[in-house]
């Protein structure tokens, strides 16, 4: 009759099968089999395949370059409002207007990934077509596998630089009386809009000339505490929300440029992870949903914002940051002597960012 186990005693008979040193083993030792000598023959082989793009940052993906690969973004400022003029005598004059400095993005530089698949060797690893098939496939999307993980670093390094332009103003030099200022230049806590020579320049400060309409502060930048316990997440909550409510409305002082930016078609908030777990789950929950801000707010976790270790938030337009690809192809060449292919993968991307868009970051 068959002896009864107990629970503790199942577990260590199955502890003792799973042996560590049978399982992931490497280098592997032929076995034989001790009744015909043959080898005991490898029953599955397994490769680990999947997709290796980062979704939350796939609105960073602009399209594809077919000819030219430089990005020119300008902005065009807005009509004033003037009193009638019942005479007309001004009919005929031009009323123009005026534009904030265009800004450019260079291609980054052409870059490739190149792969080798030897011809007969590596048939002989394989059980069968359908195995050494897979392992074709596989070794060439490793191609796109490994441009898809740089990408990844690529744009997260995109968010790092854009954090750091915003962040920048925080080291202008105050605005000073009588000085020239070309439109565009930045000041400290804030922007020149319309160029100002010397002698037109008579305001005493930043908020004389803020008053008199030639300049506007910035808020781009936040410093509060990385979020460590369910009160400090309500104070990013807090201020997540005070950012969304000043974006809902065509405003100045949202972007790098200060002009009056548009409402975006959606903002995002990019997190770094390890933040959100400390969070109230609850909270987050009620404080993220649309009806509630009045404005589309997406809120994305990322590895982190490349070099730049002084962020751990920011709230992006969707249109603010892209990787546009051009040189995108890829060429093979085989080698008959040497019995292999090589293929090729070719890209360029040009990164580019908005001075323009609206932005906010998060600073420790």
């Amino acid at each position: 009759m068959a002896k009864l186990v107990t629970l503790k005693e199942a577990e260590n008979i199955a502890s003792t099968y799973i042996d560590a040193n049978k399982i992931a083993v490497n280098p592997y030792a032929v076995d034989t089999n001790t009744l015909n000598g043959l080898t005991n023959k490898i029953g599955k082989q397994i490769t680990l395949d999947g997709d290796y793009k980062e979704e939350e940052l796939s609105f960073m993906d602009g399209e594809t370059f077919d000819t030219a690969a430089e990005v020119e973004e300008y902005f065009i400022n807005f009509a004033k409002a003037v009193d009638v003029d019942k005479t007309g005598a001004n009919d005929d004059a031009p009323s123009r207007l005026t534009y904030m400095p265009p800004s450019y993005s260079k291609p980054l530089g052409e870059q490739t990934f190149k792969i080798t698949r030897d011809y007969s060797e590596v048939e002989k690893a394989f059980l069968d077509s359908a195995n050494l098939g897979t392992f074709i496939a596989t070794t060439l999307k490793r191609l796109e596998d490994s441009s898809d993980l740089y990408k990844n670093a690529q744009k997260r390094e995109l968010l790092g630089k854009y954090a750091a332009k915003l962040m920048s103003i925080e080291n202008d030099t105050a605005f000073a009386k009588g000085k020239a200022y070309e439109a565009g230049a930045h000041v400290e806590g804030g922007v020149v809009l319309e160029k100002m020579t010397t002698a037109e320049n008579t305001y005493n400060d930043l908020d004389a000339a803020v008053a008199a309409g030639k300049a506007v502060k910035l808020d781009l930048v936040t410093e509060l505490p990385i979020p460590t316990d369910a009160a400090s997440g309500e104070a990013l909550i807090k201020s997540v929300k005070k950012v969304a409510e000043k974006f809902k409305k065509p405003r100045e002082g949202y972007s790098y440029n200060g002009n009056i930016a548009s409402k975006a078609p959606k903002y995002i908030l990019l997190v770094k992870e390890g933040i959100m777990p400390e969070v109230e789950v609850d909270t987050l929950a009620g404080a993220f949903q649309i009806e509630k801000l009045a404005l589309p707010v997406e809120m994305r976790v990322i590895k982190d914002f490349g070099s730049n270790t002084d962020v751990w938030a920011m709230m992006v337009d969707e249109r603010a940051l892209k990787l546009f690809p051009s040189n995108f192809y890829v060429m093979s060449k085989e080698n008959a002597n040497g019995g292999f292919i090589n293929y090729v993968k070719h890209q360029n991307f040009t990164a580019f960012y908005s001075l323009n868009c609206k932005a906010h970051v998060w600073r420790a």
